[in-house]
């Protein structure tokens, strides 16, 4: 190995850990959702789809979760719950494709909670598009 090689792979490697997102399936996460990620599939544009997104709290404290939309298209009611231990809650998540909107879309909820060691995670949204020209 080239002098020098060694230390870019650790760089790499430090900034691909810090840019993975952080998952509420941790092994000593307490906090489980169902379902894990949300695939809304094909839909067409100006179409608003709507999920339930159930936590569950395995643990012997309450947790606090926060649900954060990361854009105007996303929307969730009762943003803040707290679940209790050894129970659950629902948050009720809304996407709306917008009209001039087509291809692939991948959008974000951001998590927070007081769970300690799991500050806040991303709960994926995604799903395809389809523009009105494609109709």
């Amino acid at each position: 190995m080239r002098r020098g090689t060694l230390p870019c792979f650790l760089l790499a490697a430090v900034v691909l850990a810090a840019a993975a997102p952080v998952h509420a399936r941790a092994e000593s996460s307490p906090l489980v959702l169902s379902p894990e990620k949300w695939e809304f599939g094909s839909i067409p544009a100006g179409t608003r789809v709507f999920l339930t997104l159930t936590m569950t709290n395995t643990g012997s404290k309450p947790i606090t979760v926060t649900v954060v939309p990361t854009c105007d298209c996303l929307t969730t009611s009762r943003s803040r719950q707290v679940v209790p231990a050894h129970g659950q809650v629902e948050f009720r998540l809304t996407f709306l494709a917008e009209q001039d909107e087509a291809g692939f879309v991948r959008e974000s909820y951001i998590v927070l909670t007081d769970a300690e060691g799991l500050d806040h995670f991303y709960y994926r949204a995604h799903g395809f598009v389809i523009g009105a020209a494609a109709r």
